[in-house]
């Protein structure tokens, strides 16, 4: 017979009769942990079949959650060849529940010089120090024990210093929570204020304001330079009120444009208006270089001119008397370019990249002579960005004066001319008739202000200081119109208006606050209001809306 027809036995056969002979139970893994073979023996101790065990991986069904970490870290003891030659007590869990004592040792398995995998054996203990085994295997178990304790001691060492690292990672999250929530808080606490603030100082500027051109309108000649002083002044306070409340808005994301096709020139002038005082204070000598037509941009009229005002008043700010200020316009492909130049003071490198920044003034001086709050570059860039252009400032250093530009995309239409269009009627803002306005205002120097000035223009008024003695007055008085103050004691504007409404369906509505917000003029367009108007107004502004209404 040749060892071609010899009968060989399996491997598992070979297995099954092995562990007969030495009385374990047997179970290998592959290489990758994959339950590969199982004998009856070892299902027969963890009361499991071998449909249940092969193809498992770990955890397997045998291993306790209490003995885990004992376990594994006798297979990485195994692994890295630092295991006890006669293997390590353990227990184990059979499928019923039940625990059990068992002496394992691990060996590798090769295939042709390669390690293909791991073979356990498994005997069960009945009682602990009564193995029928060798004196050296006690020894053996002992070692295995101690480096097991002292593997599963300094896992659970790591194991308190990762718990330990979560714990303050956790702890810094919720601080970082915590102090976002409140950020939050604080700025919604600031724009509250903020708003609170301007409605405040709007309050006695308006009457201010009112008496001045109610002065005006008595007396033209007298005390003409003394007023215009207040006047002036008063009109500083309302841009420092208005720059506030707008990086309020800005920084929420709360303003609004209302865009429309305009010539760059009309809005250069209108911002040139606006800062001729300070230009004319300081006798500057002003240049504008701007074609009245072929410059269009999409743009918020208002918005625009406040960004080329800030530019022109910056300019005039911090050049010497008499100096010289340049406004010039362009088209530069699909882009209208405007530049603001002077020969003034110029601006320090070190500023240079921060000009724009918020409440940046450069090297402030203990007697504030430019005054300001540092906030209208700030406001410049934020519109223009708005508007999807950019802006940059550029210097040669102290000394040589400054430039900025503005860079608008260009208006998708033709930018042609509207042509025949007749020009706008100016039309007289002195009623035809003696027309009744009841004005309702807490703020006496303020209500009778406007009623003085109301009274010249030849309108009739009534005066009431609350709600409950403004309906009163208008069921005495039949007004056609109503000029309501929104924050007034015992009931508000908008129950006023609400109220007076009822009594009188035809009667027009005007609001008069401090809050000039988007929000807040929807607010009173909702309520009924037919216009909006925002403290410090002007006696000609009224006059003009009052000959609207009155027809």
């Amino acid at each position: 017979m040749t060892g071609a027809d010899l009968k060989l036995p399996t491997p598992a056969a070979i297995l099954e009769a092995a562990e007969q002979t030495i009385g374990r139970g047997l179970a290998a893994v592959d290489d990758d942990g994959q339950q590969i073979y199982v004998s009856s023996a070892f299902c027969k101790m963890v009361g499991y079949t071998r449909d249940e065990l092969i193809g498992a991986r770990p955890p397997f069904a045998y291993w306790p959650a209490e003995e885990l970490e004992a376990i594994q870290c006798a297979f990485a003891l195994t692994v890295e060849g630092r295991a006890p030659g006669g293997g390590f007590e353990l227990r184990f869990a059979r499928k019923n529940g039940q625990r059990f004592r068992g002496h394992v040792a691990i060996v590798p398995m090769f295939e042709r010089g390669e390690r293909i995998g791991w073979l356990a054996s498994l005997f069960e203990i009945e009682e602990r120090g009564q193995l029928a085994e060798p004196r050296a295997l006690l020894e053996s178990e002992q070692v295995a024990r101690r480096e097991a304790e002292r593997a599963r001691q300094h896992m659970a060492e790591e194991v308190a210093v990762r718990a330990a690292l979560e714990i303050e990672r956790v702890r810094l999250y919720q601080e970082i929570r915590l102090a976002r929530a409140e950020a939050e808080a604080a700025s919604r606490a600031k724009d509250v204020f903020l708003a609170m603030l301007g409605h405040e100082l709007r309050n006695p500027l308006a009457p201010i304001l009112t008496a001045l051109q109610l002065m005006q309108l008595r007396d033209g000649g007298a005390c003409s330079r003394e007023r215009l002083v207040i006047e002036r002044q008063v009109s500083h306070l309302v841009r420092l009120v208005d720059d506030l409340l707008d990086v309020s808005r800005i920084t929420r994301g709360k303003l609004e444009l209302a865009r429309q096709p305009i010539e760059i020139a009309e809005i250069i002038a209108k911002a040139i208006e606006m800062a001729s005082t300070l230009l004319e204070q300081q006798r500057h000598q002003l240049s504008v270089a701007v074609p009245l037509a072929g410059l269009r941009v999409d743009a918020d009229h208002a918005r625009l001119a406040q960004v080329f005002c800030n530019l022109v008043t910056n300019a005039a700010k911090y050049t010497r008397p008499g100096g010289h200020v340049h406004v010039a316009a362009q088209r530069d492909g699909d882009e209208i370019v405007v530049r603001i130049s002077d020969d003034g003071e110029g601006i320090d490198p070190m500023l240079l990249a921060r000009v724009f920044d918020l409440f940046e003034q450069g090297d402030r001086t203990i007697d504030r002579a430019r005054g300001g709050l540092g906030l209208g570059l700030t406001i410049v860039r934020s519109l223009v960005e708005l508007h999807g252009g950019r802006v940059r400032a550029h210097s040669e250093g102290l000394g040589t004066g400054s430039e900025f530009e503005v860079r608008l995309p260009a208006s998708r239409g033709d930018g042609a001319q509207d042509a025949g269009a007749p020009a706008p009627q100016q039309r007289s803002t002195a009623p035809r008739r003696a027309v009744r306005v009841l004005l309702v205002d807490d703020n006496q120097d303020a209500v009778m202000m406007l009623a003085e000035a109301l009274g010249t223009l030849g309108y009739e008024t009534r005066v009431a200081h609350d709600g409950p003695s403004g309906i009163t007055a208008a069921v005495d008085f039949q007004p056609a119109i109503a000029m309501l103050d929104i924050g007034l004691p015992v009931m508000d504007g908008y129950e006023l208006a609400r109220r007076l409404r009822e009594q009188l369906p035809s009667i027009q509505l005007i609001a008069m606050t401090g809050y000039g917000q988007d929000t807040d003029r929807a607010r009173s367009r909702d309520a009924g209001f037919i216009h909006h108007l925002v403290k410090p107004f002007g006696i000609q502004q009224v006059a003009k809306i009052l000959a609207e209404l009155s027809g």
